[in-house]
């Protein structure tokens, strides 16, 4: 398993590791909400068997759910 604290810090382990089969990212990467998708997409050019499997944390979603 790798961790990184950032998108391209993620990107760099990526671009070193040959085998890897599956991309756990956030949406909502440094508060940027492009940033996973971002990340996910560059992960597949340099991994194209590449399995990414998203999650939101959804803070502020959370918060605005009592408004509906």
């Amino acid at each position: 398993m790798l961790s990184a604290g950032t998108p391209a810090g993620a990107l760099a382990l990526l671009q070193q590791s040959p085998a890897v089969d599956l991309l756990f990212t956030d949406l909502d990467l440094k508060g940027d909400i492009h940033a996973g998708i971002e990340l996910a997409k560059a992960a597949v050019k340099l991994h194209p068997q590449l399995r990414v499997l998203y999650t939101d944390r959804a803070r502020d979603h959370r918060r605005n759910e009592s408004a509906l």
